[in-house]
């Protein structure tokens, strides 16, 4: 492996691939994408993200774009038989990551917009219609053997042509089937859910009408569980209805079935149009490590869950912002190959608790036999049997950490997004101030207090450093906490200070300034910072 015309190479073009491949090209980054598929797939698939996900959405440039086609939820319910509630997730809240907390999408309009910006990069190459059929990996780099395709009918066809493709190093984004896994002999735990479920997507004609049924709701009837979305984006409606013992794939994949599935919710073929009606198998997998050397796993390659709480995409797509980050600062020639070890450690253990979550929620809605569901109902009303809470901190990877080795108070949890002003400019802190690296100070002068290696760390990581302060000050350049939020987040926490990584993640809480340096020291050693990079910086720390 001689030539290694490529820093990137992402097998799969899904939705985690084409994050992937936007954001290392938006840090300029030779990225090369291969999908088999020449196409965007134009059908409906994932239609769940929540708030935390819009704000990556957000830092890819798309935010508002697929906000503006989504729908924004008001709840998530479990029903018993009858209809009655006997548990209701709040989803209809503006959330700390700055957006509205859930949204109901539709993919196929993300996929184009994530499309259009990997593809708007100079130095991003898209190979769509070829197939990875090798992949291997050498101490420099790795290869990839690439077939030209052709497709029809939904069948790709295998053509004469081949591509042999270099890099540094290997994204395997290619779903639950994934080549690049299994090359590299790369083991799963199974988590033992597997079920059959019949998904459906509608479009009502009239897009005014408002369907019967809540906006998320679990179905919990014995008869038949199911699943119901009052809006898939802003124009479908979508179902999931569990296959029954007896029933198989084939029986269940016809618009006769569907139709009649749906009826009780109005919608016919003289009102609506059948949109997708597919039969998908529901597991628990996740990949034993996520990296090989020079290759790693991202989205459904690296694990599947049950939809139930709708995370798999939500999930992915963290999966792509947090590689991201680590692998621009070990190509640009700033850390250390070490720092990428602490992909697996950071992201198993986070899908490992969504995925238990998501088995919990399941393992309550699946069950057919009346006698037991009636005792989870009583369970259920009586308060004895709660649904997990998603959704947890970082318990790994880089996060300070106390005296017992654990993440320190605040940090590893998801940091907020409160609306600020700086000058005559307002919005999302995002918007406002930017992303990548951030240390956001209460009220004081960073500049004032940290020392020389300190400094050069932060615009070695080009960090945005802003000062936070509450309306009607005046120091120039500081950012107007306009909702209170940041103040009292800091208080919260029990800080003045806080460094937050680039996918939204706390590094650590600084409780006065003398421990910023002391912090910024510990993050230093935690990314594998190269020494001769950060002796190369220089110059003196400046606001955002």
């Amino acid at each position: 492996m001689t030539a290694t015309p490529y820093d990137v190479a992402v097998v799969g073009y899904g939705p985690v691939g084409q994050a992937l491949s936007a954001m290392l090209g938006a840090s300029g980054h030779r990225v090369v994408a291969v999908e088999r598929w020449p196409e965007l797939f134009p059908l409906p698939r994932a239609g769940h993200v929540d708030a935390e996900v819009m704000r990556i959405f957000q830092s890819v440039g798309v935010g508002e774009a697929i906000a503006a086609d989504s729908w924004e939820l008001t709840g998530y319910e479990l029903r018993d038989s009858v209809g009655d509630v006997l548990h209701a997730f709040d989803w209809g809240h503006p959330a700390a990551s700055g957006w509205h907390s859930d949204y109901s999408l539709f993919q196929p309009h993300l996929e184009a917009l994530l499309h259009g910006v990997a593809a708007s990069h100079p130095s991003v190459e898209l190979l769509r219609g070829w197939q990875a059929e090798r992949v291997a990996q050498g101490a420099d780099g790795v290869e990839i053997d690439v077939r030209e395709g052709t497709a029809a009918s939904g069948v790709w066809y295998a053509g004469e042509r081949t591509r042999r493709l270099r890099a540094r190093y290997l994204i395997g984004a290619d779903g639950a089937n994934s080549i690049v896994r299994d090359s590299f002999a790369i083991s799963v735990t199974d988590f033992g859910f597997t079920a059959d479920w019949l998904v459906v997507f509608a479009e009502p004609h009239d897009p005014t009408l408002r369907v019967d049924m809540p906006d998320v709701a679990q179905l919990m009837d014995p008869a038949r569980p199911t699943t119901a979305f009052r809006r898939s984006g802003k124009r479908f409606c979508r179902w999931e209805f569990m296959l029954m013992p007896g029933e198989t794939a084939e029986q269940m994949s016809t618009p006769e079935v569907a139709w009649a599935l749906i009826d009780r919710w109005g919608l016919t073929p003289a009102n609506a149009r059948l949109v997708r009606n597919t039969v998908f198998r529901f597991r628990s997998l996740v990949a034993d490590d996520w990296r090989v050397g020079r290759a790693f796993l991202a989205g459904d390659a690296a694990h599947l869950m049950p939809p139930f709480l709708g995370q798999g995409l939500c999930s992915g797509l963290r999966d792509a912002i947090t590689l991201s980050w680590k692998l621009d600062l070990v190509l640009r020639g700033l850390a250390g190959d070490a720092l990428l070890d602490t992909y697996t450690a950071e992201r198993r253990p986070h899908v490992e608790s969504i995925v238990h979550a998501s088995l919990g929620i399941g393992e309550l809605i699946s069950l057919i036999d009346p006698i037991a569901a009636a005792q989870r109902d009583a369970r259920m009303r009586a308060g004895t049997l709660a649904p997990p809470a998603p959704l947890p901190a970082l318990v790994d990877g880089v996060v300070a950490r106390g005296a017992d080795g654990r993440p320190a108070e605040g940090a590893g949890e998801l940091s907020i997004q409160g609306r600020v002003r700086v000058g005559e400019r307002a919005g999302r802190f995002d918007d406002i101030v930017g992303g990548g690296w951030v240390l956001i100070t209460s009220g004081w002068d960073a500049a004032a207090v940290v020392g020389g290696e300190g400094s050069a760390l932060l615009e070695l990581l080009r960090a945005r450093v802003v000062r936070v302060e509450a309306e009607g000050a005046a120091t120039p350049g500081a950012a107007v906490d306009l909702d209170g939020a940041y103040t009292a987040w800091l208080e919260r926490l029990g800080g003045s200070a806080v460094i937050v990584r680039p996918d939204f993640y706390v590094f650590a809480v600084v409780r006065v300034g003398e421990e910023l340096d002391a912090a910024l020291a510990d993050l230093r050693l935690q990314l594998a910072i190269i020494p001769a990079a950060a002796g190369a910086q220089a110059g003196a720390l400046a606001p955002a």
